[in-house]
Protein backbone atom coordinates (compact mmCIF):
# COMPACT_ATOMS: atom_id res chain seq x y z
CA UNK A 1 0.00 0.00 0.00
CA UNK A 2 1.51 3.19 -1.00
CA UNK A 3 1.64 6.49 1.62
CA UNK A 4 -1.19 8.71 0.53
CA UNK A 5 1.00 11.63 2.19
CA UNK A 6 4.06 10.97 0.92
CA UNK A 7 2.61 10.70 -2.38
CA UNK A 8 0.59 13.85 -2.50
CA UNK A 9 3.44 16.16 -0.85
CA UNK A 10 5.99 14.78 -3.59
CA UNK A 11 3.42 15.45 -6.26
CA UNK A 12 2.06 18.62 -4.65
CA UNK A 13 5.62 19.94 -4.35
CA UNK A 14 6.36 18.91 -8.29
CA UNK A 15 3.82 20.63 -9.20
CA UNK A 16 4.20 24.12 -7.71
CA UNK A 17 8.29 24.00 -9.06
CA UNK A 18 7.23 23.25 -12.15
CA UNK A 19 4.73 26.43 -12.13
CA UNK A 20 7.57 28.42 -11.04
CA UNK A 21 10.27 27.17 -13.04
CA UNK A 22 8.98 28.42 -16.83
CA UNK A 23 10.77 31.21 -17.57
CA UNK A 24 7.44 33.33 -17.88
CA UNK A 25 6.75 32.87 -14.42
CA UNK A 26 9.37 33.78 -12.58
CA UNK A 27 8.16 35.68 -9.46
CA UNK A 28 4.87 34.25 -10.13
CA UNK A 29 4.45 31.80 -6.21
CA UNK A 30 1.73 34.20 -5.77
CA UNK A 31 -0.37 33.89 -8.83
CA UNK A 32 0.42 29.77 -8.41
CA UNK A 33 -0.93 30.22 -4.78
CA UNK A 34 -4.18 31.62 -6.04
CA UNK A 35 -4.87 29.79 -9.05
CA UNK A 36 -4.21 26.35 -6.45
CA UNK A 37 -7.00 27.91 -4.21
CA UNK A 38 -9.95 28.48 -6.36
CA UNK A 39 -8.48 24.83 -8.09
CA UNK A 40 -9.14 23.54 -3.87
CA UNK A 41 -12.81 25.47 -4.00
CA UNK A 42 -14.24 24.15 -6.89
CA UNK A 43 -12.68 20.39 -6.33
CA UNK A 44 -14.44 20.70 -2.86
CA UNK A 45 -17.41 22.59 -3.69
CA UNK A 46 -18.67 20.83 -6.82
CA UNK A 47 -16.78 17.89 -7.49
CA UNK A 48 -14.11 16.03 -9.65
CA UNK A 49 -16.20 16.53 -13.14
CA UNK A 50 -16.28 19.64 -12.55
CA UNK A 51 -12.86 20.38 -11.24
CA UNK A 52 -11.54 18.60 -14.75
CA UNK A 53 -13.97 21.01 -16.48
CA UNK A 54 -12.53 24.27 -14.74
CA UNK A 55 -9.20 22.84 -15.63
CA UNK A 56 -9.55 22.01 -19.03
CA UNK A 57 -11.17 25.47 -19.52
CA UNK A 58 -8.56 27.31 -17.87
CA UNK A 59 -5.81 25.56 -18.83
CA UNK A 60 -6.13 26.59 -22.52
CA UNK A 61 -5.28 29.93 -21.37
CA UNK A 62 -3.05 29.64 -18.45
CA UNK A 63 -0.14 27.46 -18.21
CA UNK A 64 -0.19 26.49 -14.19
CA UNK A 65 -3.59 25.48 -14.81
CA UNK A 66 -2.32 23.11 -17.23
CA UNK A 67 0.00 22.33 -14.70
CA UNK A 68 -2.72 21.47 -12.46
CA UNK A 69 -4.82 19.76 -14.74
CA UNK A 70 -1.21 17.11 -15.78
CA UNK A 71 -0.38 16.56 -12.22
CA UNK A 72 -4.10 15.85 -11.20
CA UNK A 73 -4.15 12.72 -13.85
CA UNK A 74 -0.84 12.00 -12.54
CA UNK A 75 -2.28 11.93 -8.68
CA UNK A 76 -4.48 9.33 -10.13
CA UNK A 77 -2.32 7.22 -12.08
CA UNK A 78 -0.61 6.58 -8.78
CA UNK A 79 -3.22 4.78 -7.55
CA UNK A 80 -4.58 3.30 -10.74
CA UNK A 81 -7.30 5.26 -10.97
CA UNK A 82 -6.87 6.52 -14.68
CA UNK A 83 -4.77 5.63 -17.76
CA UNK A 84 -1.82 4.01 -18.16
CA UNK A 85 0.55 6.83 -19.15
CA UNK A 86 -0.64 10.32 -18.64
CA UNK A 87 -0.14 12.73 -21.74
CA UNK A 88 1.62 15.97 -21.34
CA UNK A 89 -0.30 17.60 -24.06
CA UNK A 90 -2.98 19.29 -23.15
CA UNK A 91 -5.33 18.37 -25.90
CA UNK A 92 -4.51 14.56 -25.31
CA UNK A 93 -5.29 14.88 -21.61
CA UNK A 94 -8.71 16.12 -22.15
CA UNK A 95 -9.53 12.47 -24.51
CA UNK A 96 -7.84 10.83 -21.30
CA UNK A 97 -10.40 12.52 -18.92
CA UNK A 98 -13.60 12.05 -20.99
CA UNK A 99 -12.20 8.48 -20.75
CA UNK A 100 -12.50 8.68 -16.65
CA UNK A 101 -15.67 10.49 -16.84
CA UNK A 102 -17.12 7.65 -18.63
CA UNK A 103 -16.16 5.02 -16.02
CA UNK A 104 -18.32 3.29 -13.97
CA UNK A 105 -16.78 4.46 -10.71
CA UNK A 106 -18.62 3.79 -7.11
CA UNK A 107 -19.14 6.87 -4.55
CA UNK A 108 -16.18 4.89 -2.52
CA UNK A 109 -14.04 5.92 -5.46
CA UNK A 110 -15.15 8.81 -6.33
CA UNK A 111 -14.58 10.09 -2.82
CA UNK A 112 -11.06 8.75 -2.93
CA UNK A 113 -10.38 10.62 -5.87
CA UNK A 114 -11.67 13.87 -4.50
CA UNK A 115 -9.40 13.17 -1.26
CA UNK A 116 -6.20 12.29 -3.05
CA UNK A 117 -6.58 15.51 -5.18
CA UNK A 118 -7.51 17.81 -2.07
CA UNK A 119 -4.53 16.35 -0.48
CA UNK A 120 -2.23 17.21 -3.10
CA UNK A 121 -3.85 20.55 -3.85
CA UNK A 122 -3.32 21.32 0.00
CA UNK A 123 0.54 20.20 -0.19
CA UNK A 124 0.69 22.54 -3.20
CA UNK A 125 -1.08 25.24 -1.40
CA UNK A 126 1.13 25.43 1.54
CA UNK A 127 4.41 24.99 -0.67
CA UNK A 128 3.20 27.89 -2.92
CA UNK A 129 2.61 29.64 0.66
CA UNK A 130 6.09 29.11 1.88
CA UNK A 131 7.36 30.55 -0.92
CA UNK A 132 5.69 33.44 -1.11
CA UNK A 133 6.21 34.19 2.56
CA UNK A 134 10.25 33.72 1.99
CA UNK A 135 10.38 35.21 -1.13
CA UNK A 136 12.46 32.11 -2.69
CA UNK A 137 10.97 31.76 -6.10
CA UNK A 138 12.55 29.21 -7.15
CA UNK A 139 10.96 26.76 -5.66
CA UNK A 140 13.90 25.15 -3.11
Amino acid sequence: MKNIEQSSAKIGFKLVEKCLSDENSKGASEEVRNIVNKAMGILQQNGIYAFFLWLEYNGQKNKQTEKIHYYSMVMLKEYDLTVEEVKVKLEDRVEQVKDLINKDFSIDELYFMKSILQKMLTYALYKAKSIVSTGDNNGK
